[in-house]
């Protein structure tokens, strides 16, 4: 069975500069931060351990920066050099450089600089993860991923699922365990 690449989605701020050599736009920012609890979906909650983008930033070559996910919407690669991925204490930082020839690309800096895209996502696939059940929520703990793309993207998903999550009853007994584990590996694609 071939997994679900999973999206994740946070309000982080985007940085807009231009280098002093011919006007280089470049945009940078968090696709991810470590060691934060976020709840998904009300399911459960996840956090992801520095070091889990490690090996993917090693040997993936080519990760891709889109805009809302859409694979139409290209800003950038790691395999173009536009795209420059890195791991810092805080979490996976980017740093995308804008040609100036990309007119939708240009589109994109002024809606980051204006404050009107403002927030970043990713999609990868979990490769070492843990699971502690002993919560409330369960909590699901990333120790390494496969990262397929970032994005910026217009609505972040955090700020509502909080709400559904404070509504979500608690899961005290094993028949209530065993059902909201049912519920986490069918989210996750894992039927």
């Amino acid at each position: 069975m071939s997994k679900k690449g999973e999206k994740r989605m946070y309000n982080t701020s985007i940085e807009v500069r231009e280098s002093e050599e011919n006007q280089l736009k470049v945009l940078e920012g968090y696709a991810a931060v470590f060691n934060q609890r976020t709840t998904i979906e009300g399911y459960f909650e996840e956090m992801i351990l520095p070091g889990a983008f490690s090996k993917t930033l090693m040997e993936n070559k080519d990760v891709i920066a889109l805009v809302n996910h859409n694979f139409d919407n290209v800003l950038g690669r790691t395999s173009n050099a536009l795209l420059k991925l890195f791991e810092d204490d805080y979490g996976l930082k980017f740093e995308l450089h804008i040609p100036e020839d990309d007119e939708y690309a240009i589109q994109i800096y002024k809606k980051v600089k204006n404050g009107n895209l403002k927030d970043c996502s990713f999609l990868f696939l979990e490769v070492v993860e843990e699971w502690d059940y002993s919560a409330e929520l369960p909590l699901r703990i990333l120790h390494e991923v496969d990262l397929i793309e970032i994005s910026l993207v217009t609505l972040p998903a955090y700020e509502g699922t909080e709400v559904s999550a404070r509504s979500k009853a608690k899961a005290s007994n094993g028949a209530q365990r065993t059902q909201m584990k049912n519920k986490i590996k069918h989210l996750l694609g894992d039927k």
